[in-house]
């Protein structure tokens, strides 16, 4: 008795395996051809080719660090300062930027915009940083003004057009109480300047 419960147990535990194997979704293609043999073997030609090509940009890069490291050291050793290599860009822009002596031409050019725009200029001081080996030269300007935050920003964006060196380090922005949509305004701006 016991094996025959044994022997049909085992028989319906296939049955329902079976079952459920055949029942499994199987993922299905789109319309179209199915993959054959000849797709598998371009798929697999098309990865090695882009690990070969991968591979070889590697090994192209790592040569280029090494000669590059190689001059460094070598500058190193003969005592000299190895230099960066130039940037055609950087030396084009900086060429651009404005002497320190005419920071009095932008701060004209601040106060006639600020005026046209209906900008008050409170308070203006200026701050002169030389150029050293690690930085730049620049002059620093704290404004102090108030007026409508659409003609403030109308007002930076004309200054900045016309002056590509100049850049916002720091805005603070504040209403004037008891005035509807008056600001006080806080700037720093730095005019970068060669010497």
């Amino acid at each position: 008795m016991k094996a025959l419960f044994s022997r049909t147990f085992a028989k319906l535990f296939k049955q329902l395996i079976m079952f459920q194997i055949r029942h499994i979704p199987r993922p299905r293609w789109p319309s179209g051809p199915q993959p054959t043999a000849h797709h598998l073997v371009y798929a697999l030609a098309l990865c090695s080719l882009a690990a070969w090509g991968t591979a070889l940009l590697s090994t192209r890069a790592e040569e280029k660090l090494q000669q590059s490291r190689a001059k460094m050291d070598l500058a190193i050793q003969q005592g000299s300062k190895p230099e960066p290599p130039a940037s055609d860009a950087a030396t084009h822009q900086t060429d651009q930027w404005p002497s320190r002596h005419s920071t009095n031409e932008v701060i004209r050019q601040a106060s006639e915009e600020a005026s046209h725009r209906g900008i008050v200029l409170r308070s203006l001081s200026v701050t002169h940083h030389a150029a050293t080996a690690s930085s730049r030269g620049k002059v620093m300007l704290d404004v102090s003004t108030r007026g409508s935050y659409a003609a403030s920003k109308v007002w930076q964006s004309a200054l900045m057009q016309g002056n590509p060196s100049l850049a916002v380090q720091n805005l603070r922005l504040q209403a004037v109480p008891g005035s509807h949509g008056v600001l006080d305004a806080q700037w720093t701006w730095v005019l970068y300047v060669h010497d």
